[in-house]
């Protein structure tokens, strides 16, 4: 799933360090749909860096011709890189290592003032972490206006198990990890079903790590449906920071993208009242048509407002 955000808050992290590529297991036809809703653009020079660096690691063990799990293209769009790997439909995982497709198998972090940079750790499932080689990449550039990543949300099944093991496995040339936010079912959940989460942040950085664990109640929750499906650990979501969500819905719609259902009019009703004259009338109007969901909070780090929409799975 993937979900965009048009964010404004008052948060500005003095570290450099960012999430800049995930790498995506999905077969060819899921890749180039993926391609055309994001609008991404071919990379060489970083699917070269990819397959040199999954060469460099890659068990002596294999023996395969086609390895299906070695980054096969790479794109990019402003601020962001997504590679992919070759990976079968999701009704024939079940003889391969990878997971169900769609599915984001590594993410990582750039902007490091040394090299070389820390080992990859695994995060959750067989999902990996990386850090970008500066020596390699060169200096991070300045953010671009543009697509951005903005957090990517890990479904574990019990989060002081995952958060302690991440926490343990952190590296200490790295800002630490603290504790951004937390959420309970109480407050994000349904008497039916709900979900415990907790934002991991190495301090004074923009990475975002959310992890959530299931709440199951008399039906069975959706985190729990996930990993169910998953068979493991694994990211749930990406989201994309973007300049003007309107815009970029109208644009995902016509490339095939559909989101989730529109909420009910009364809850534009209500976020109309909290929003107060921060959106135009012209604005709500779009808002509304499109189904984006609407968010004022004022909290520690300050007050802001959050337009969002999350793309069906």
């Amino acid at each position: 799933m993937l979900a965009l955000l048009a964010l404004a808050l008052l948060f500005s992290p003095t570290n450099t360090l960012r999430f800049t590529s995930v790498t995506v297991a999905a077969p060819p036809s899921t890749q180039k749909f993926l391609i055309s809703a994001l609008d991404l653009k071919p990379c060489p020079s970083i699917a070269k860096l990819n397959n040199r660096s999954q060469k460099s690691t890659k068990s002596s063990d294999s023996d395969e011709s086609d390895d299906s799990s070695s980054p096969s293209s790479a794109f990019s769009r402003d601020n962001v890189r997504i590679s992919f790997v070759n990976a079968p439909s999701s009704s024939t995982t079940s003889s391969t290592s990878l997971p169900p497709s769609p599915s984001v198998v590594s993410l990582s972090i750039g902007g490091l003032s040394f090299s070389p940079p820390p080992p990859p750790i695994n995060v959750y499932g067989s999902t990996t972490l990386t850090f970008d080689d500066c020596s390699a990449t060169g200096p991070l550039p300045p953010l671009a206006p543009g697509l951005t990543f903005d957090h990517i949300v890990g479904n574990v099944r019990s989060l002081s198990s995952a958060s302690d093991r991440i926490r343990s496995l952190w590296p200490s040339a790295l800002p630490p990890l603290s504790k951004f936010a937390s959420f309970t079912a109480a407050e994000v959940g349904t008497p039916r079903s709900g979900l415990n989460s907790d934002v991991l942040n190495p301090e004074e950085t923009s990475v975002l790590l959310p992890l959530n664990e299931p709440v199951d109640a008399t039906e069975k929750s959706q985190v729990s449906t996930f990993l169910d499906y998953m068979g493991e650990e694994s990211v749930q979501h990406v989201a994309f920071k973007v300049d003007d969500v309107v815009e970029e819905v109208e644009r995902m719609r016509g490339e095939g993208v559909e989101f989730l259902d529109p909420p009910p009019d009364r809850y534009y009703e209500k976020a109309r009242e909290v929003a107060g004259g921060r959106i135009t009338d012209e604005r709500w109007e779009d808002v509304m048509r499109l189904g984006i969901l609407v968010d004022v909070e004022t909290s520690s780090v300050g007050e802001g407002m959050l337009m969002q929409i999350f793309t069906k799975p």
